[in-house]
């Protein structure tokens, strides 16, 4: 997320950039449509990061287990 936050402010490539663009121009279609994209992806990688925290998480036992 700190690569969106830093796309909106300093390059004109990341999807950040995509969304401060469409939003400046007042499309708001197109700009919704990044915010989409990136919202799925955060939550894309939020789920593929605990299935594998999950599977190198097997060796703790105790509170959480």
């Amino acid at each position: 997320m700190g690569l969106v936050g830093a796309g909106l402010f300093g390059s004109n490539v990341v999807l950040g950039a995509s969304i401060s663009y469409y939003g400046g121009l007042l499309k708001t279609s197109n700009m919704l449509a990044s915010l989409v994209v990136v919202t799925a992806l955060g939550v894309l990688m939020t789920q593929i990061l605990s299935i594998i925290e999950g599977h190198f998480d097997s060796w703790r036992t105790g509170l959480g287990k």
